[in-house]
């Protein structure tokens, strides 16, 4: 059954509704038809359910007579109500349906992510045609978790530190806040590789990762880069004697045994941090001086860090 348009639709409700509603109760696709009761400048839209079919409050675990008559925010938490008479105010004011998917928690933990399509019916009612997509989103995010992190020690990523370093520069330029970005390099990698096994090299990497986590604690974030290479980023070390403690820390743990079950040799860093106090800066130019600092000590003799100031 064709929807009539807007304009054909004044009498729609309640009285051609009967007949809408046989031909959506036979959908797969979840249908709900929602009525403004109220409309104010100062606070958002409230919406009154007026059909609900079967497959729309199977989620819910009641039925559509049960729902009938319910407000949206009566229905949903407070977030997710506030999203959707949104998405309907917007559907009203215009003439083609406004899209969103919408994730929606229950009492007891997310209930699933649903696309809504919605459509004015009349100059106060919409309906929204909506279908569960939890199954495509929750492998979406498994899969940009698998971008995240790196695979072998569950760091970040060297695109997602990347990201968080770009956040950190916008987050910068609004508030004037200061932040630091260092790399870290394992030295004499090789060696360990050529005589422990690389098996065994990989649970170093994953062993110098965990202490990173460990020193860091909650301050910053840690990533692993490529290789041997690390990353550390953090906005709550503002100033150079800050960076210091936490690189002396730092060096101070590594000294120590890694906890590597059948490791039992020396492992030693070389870091270049750079503590950025330009808001103005970019991204690559943090990564550069990060980068130079760092193979400024490996030419110097390894083992140690540099600090600048960009």
């Amino acid at each position: 059954m064709a929807l009539p348009s807007r304009g054909d639709l004044s009498g729609l409700v309640p009285n051609q509704l009967d007949v809408l509603a046989q031909a959506l109760n036979a959908s797969s696709d979840g249908f709900a038809i929602w009525k403004r009761v109220e409309q104010s400048s100062e606070s958002e839209s409230e919406y009154k359910l007026v059909y609900m079919n079967p497959v729309a409050a199977a989620p819910t675990g009641k039925t559509p007579d049960e729902l009938v008559g319910v407000s949206l925010g009566e229905t949903l938490a407070r977030d997710e109500s506030h999203v959707l008479a949104k998405l309907f105010d917007n559907a009203l004011q215009s003439t083609e349906p406004q899209i969103l998917v919408v994730e929606i928690n229950g009492e007891n933990g997310w209930v699933g992510a649903f696309e809504n399509k919605v459509s004015a019916l009349s100059q106060d009612t919409v309906v929204a045609a909506f279908r569960d997509v939890s199954q495509f989103v929750s492998e979406v995010e498994r899969l940009e978790g698998l971008i995240r992190h790196d695979q072998l020690t569950g760091l970040l990523s060297r695109s997602a530190m990347e990201a968080r370093v770009t956040r950190h520069l916008e987050e910068s330029q609004l508030q004037g806040v200061p932040f630091i970005f260092g790399f870290l390099d394992v030295d004499d990698f090789k060696s360990i590789n050529d005589n422990f096994g690389h098996a065994m090299g990989d649970q170093v990497l994953i062993g110098i990762g965990r202490i990173l986590e460990e020193v860091m604690d909650t301050s910053g974030e840690v990533a692993r880069i490529s290789g041997d290479e690390f990353a550390i980023a953090s906005s709550k070390i503002q100033n150079k004697s800050s960076v210091e403690n936490l690189m002396e820390a730092l060096l101070l743990r590594l000294r120590q045994p890694l906890g590597v079950p059948g490791f039992d040799g020396q492992v030693t860093v070389s870091a270049g941090v750079a503590l950025v106090l330009n808001p103005k800066t970019d991204a690559s130019h943090v990564f550069g001086a990060a980068d130079r600092a760092m193979y400024k000590v490996k030419f110097d003799g390894k083992a140690g860090y540099k600090i600048t100031t960009i």
